[in-house]
């Protein structure tokens, strides 16, 4: 994962080659975590996820998520 650096309550996340955002959003609305998926922004493609910052307990939820579902669809 890439994470880039932000100045608002939000930050960008570039996924692996191999690993569609719209895919990684699936399965995580599912656990009732919403992200943003990127793919229609200029510039971007179907990797890029925007994350919101919210309260830590829910941060480390949404990353230890994420890690897992990327990990599981890695080429």
């Amino acid at each position: 994962l890439q994470v880039y650096p932000s100045a608002a309550n939000f930050v960008f996340v570039e996924l692996p080659a191999g690993v569609r955002a719209s895919q990684v959003a699936t399965v995580l609305e599912k656990e009732g975590i919403l992200v943003r998926v990127c793919e229609s922004f200029p510039g971007l493609d179907e990797r890029g996820l925007r994350l919101a910052i919210r309260r830590p307990r829910d941060n480390d939820r949404l990353i230890q998520r994420l890690q897992t579902i990327v990990a599981s669809r890695r080429p």
